[in-house]
């Protein structure tokens, strides 16, 4: 064990060689003493003595306490000071050196020991104390989590680099003021909450809040510990924070993506029984046409009934379309026809101050796509719209028209495209936000008011269908969104109007299966009346039943998909083994079991979204059996 050095600051020779004595006799090391101040600080800073003996009173122009002084400024020396006496001057300037101890002349060796000891002691601890602050704040000063320390009135005490550079401020600027108004103000309770529970065990505790930043408002979870004193109340708090921003953001998708499929579970249930009700609606509508004159006002008003049939038919599709945004189907889509369906929903929706209006340039506006996706694509560009005019009102305007497109940098191939553009008389988007409005998660509307995720959502569906976007806007003129899509080759309409006199007929023998006896009575008169036989059943097993009792005799299966104790694919297959040639039209209100490529996948001859008319009914039916 190496003997501790203590130097040695003495102007008398004589008292200087006494001491130097009787600390060679306690075991430690004494190195030349020093005669004055200026040799004291010289030899202190470059031999480094673990202790420095310092008379207060020296000969010449630095007494002990300036060199003190100098030495405690450039090392951690310490120094216990010597002195026969000193008045109230010299005891208040020597109190700044922060002294480790001082002796009294004359003084026994006892009383040396003492003092050298105890003063030995606590510079080991302060030198261990400082290691472990250096080492604690390299680390707090190079993490990504956020450090501070606050007293119990919310003063912030210490903040790490980190919190500094979030927050755009300097530390100095920091210390000593509250952090709560940076909290917003919606999250005051939560916090206070979290803070007062930390004066229970374990006296820690969690919560999130909003703060804003140089990034603006951002999520932060925090992890708070109390530091007690003596007489374990609160005295101190210690905190980290993280960034959670992007996981709350991920969060709020996740419940989105769970309230969207229980919308669609939900929109599901009620299209079944909806779309069974309106079969009966239609169908037996359209018999009544059959039977009344074209020029009675009976004939008219049944034809309205129809009219608005086929309406809440299209609705319940649109709802279905909407809550299924995984189920993508690429079909040609007319596009006309999906602007004039959005502008029928968005007018229930919009307020009656702002104007609404859609051009149609051209006709045969077809695209390739995915019509509910296409579908959210117009409903969200138009929402945006109507919002940037909510307060003031104005005017919304949706064309739609057949453009030569050649996009520059080479976005999309240059060819044939149909161009909707979506225009307002909203304050308009603002230059420095304009390159980001289609990021996700950067909204410009209050928290609350906004995911941030439509515009991103509009952009990946037209980018995913080949498509492309641009924006123009003038703050406090408006916006307009133009967006270009791929035209398709295919621009027939798939839209047939009812005939009451071109229906086919036939004398084939057919079997209907449905567990609605509006239905079933609905397709029994519709296809009696052009000449079929029919065989009507309410229970999938009695249909079974009477099928497997002379299957010959049938020429062709009418059944629904949702039946109880049997459902219609469970049927298909049952009737399959006992004749595998039969054809078969299966019909659904709605089923997340089984689609129109689930049907062919099982050899079913023909697929029908319910409410199924006549001309479907008829029309399919002719089909299967002449094919």
């Amino acid at each position: 064990m190496e003997k501790p050095i203590i130097m040695v600051v003495e102007d008398e020779t004589i008292v200087s060689r006494g001491i130097q004595q009787a600390l060679g006799n306690m075991g430690y090391e004494t190195p030349a003493a020093a005669r004055t101040g200026e040799q004291a600080v010289s030899r202190a800073l470059a031999e480094m003595p673990d202790l420095v003996l310092m008379d207060i009173t020296l000969k010449g122009e630095m007494d002990g306490i300036e060199a003190a002084r100098q030495i405690r400024a450039a090392s951690d020396i310490p120094i216990i000071f010597l002195t026969a006496y000193a008045d109230d001057e010299k005891i208040e300037r020597a109190k700044f050196v922060e002294p480790f101890g001082y002796i009294i002349k004359p003084f026994d060796e006892r009383e040396l020991k003492v003092a050298l000891e105890t003063g030995l002691h606590k510079a080991k601890m302060e030198r261990r104390l400082k290691e472990s602050e250096a080492k604690y704040r390299l680390i707090v000063e190079n993490q990504n989590d956020l450090v501070v320390k606050f007293d119990t009135l919310g003063r912030l005490l210490f903040v790490s680099p980190t919190y500094c550079k979030t927050f755009g401020r300097m530390e100095s600027e920091l210390i000593g003021e509250k952090f709560m108004p940076l909290i917003h103000q919606e999250d005051w309770e939560r916090v206070t909450e979290s803070i007062r529970s930390l004066k229970t065990p374990p006296h820690t505790s969690h919560h999130e809040a909003r703060a804003m930043t140089v990034a603006g408002w951002r999520w932060f979870g925090w992890s708070l510990r109390a530091i007690l004193d003596k007489a374990s109340a609160i005295g101190e708090v210690i905190s980290v924070g993280r960034d959670i921003t992007e996981r709350k953001a991920l969060e709020k998708q996740l419940r989105q993506a769970q309230k969207m499929e229980a919308i669609g579970t939900l929109a599901g249930g009620i299209a079944h029984d909806f779309n069974n009700i309106l079969s009966s609606i239609l169908g037996f509508t359209e018999l009544s046409l059959d039977q009344v004159s074209k020029d009675s006002e009976l004939y008219d008003n049944l034809q309205e009934v129809l009219i608005s049939g086929k309406r809440a038919r299209d609705l319940v599709r649109q709802i279905l379309d909407f809550s299924r945004p995984g189920d993508r189907k690429e079909t040609p889509i007319d596009m006309e026809t999906l602007l004039q369906e959005a502008k029928g929903l968005l007018r229930a929706t919009i307020p009656t101050t702002i104007r609404m209006e859609s051009t149609i340039r051209e006709e045969g506006c077809v695209i390739e796509g995915d019509a509910g996706q296409i579908h959210r694509v117009i409903l969200n560009l138009a929402t945006n719209a109507a919002q940037a005019m909510e307060e003031e009102g104005g005017q919304l305007e949706m064309i739609l028209e057949k453009t030569e497109c050649h996009i520059p940098e080479g976005e999309i191939p240059p060819g044939k495209y149909v161009r909707l553009t979506v225009k307002d008389t909203g304050h308009g988007i603002a230059p420095e936000v304009m390159d980001r409005i289609f990021d996700p998660y950067f909204t410009t509307r209050e928290v609350g008011k906004g995911t941030g995720m439509g515009l991103a959502m509009v952009h990946g569906i037209v980018k995913s269908n080949g498509g492309y976007i641009t924006v123009e806007s003038r703050e406090g003129e408006g916006t307009a969104f133009r967006v270009y899509l791929p035209l398709s080759k295919e621009t027939e309409s798939h839209v047939e109007p009812f005939k009451n006199n071109a229906l086919p007929g036939g004398d084939e023998q057919i079997l209907v299966v449905d567990d609605e006896p509006q239905i079933v009575n609905f397709q029994k008169q519709a296809l009696e009346r052009l000449g079929y036989r029919v065989k009507a059943e309410t229970d999938s097993m009695a249909a079974l039943e009477t099928f497997g009792s002379a299957p010959g005799t049938f020429d062709a299966v009418v059944t629904d998909m949702t039946m109880p104790q049997m459902t219609g694919d469970k049927l298909v297959r049952e009737l399959r083994k006992i004749r595998p040639d039969i054809p078969i039209i299966l019909c659904t209100g709605y089923s997340d079991k089984i689609s129109k490529k689930k049907a062919k996948e099982m050899g079913i001859n023909a697929f029908l979204m319910k409410p199924v008319g006549m001309v479907d009914l008829t029309g399919t039916l002719r089909r299967i059996l002449d094919s």
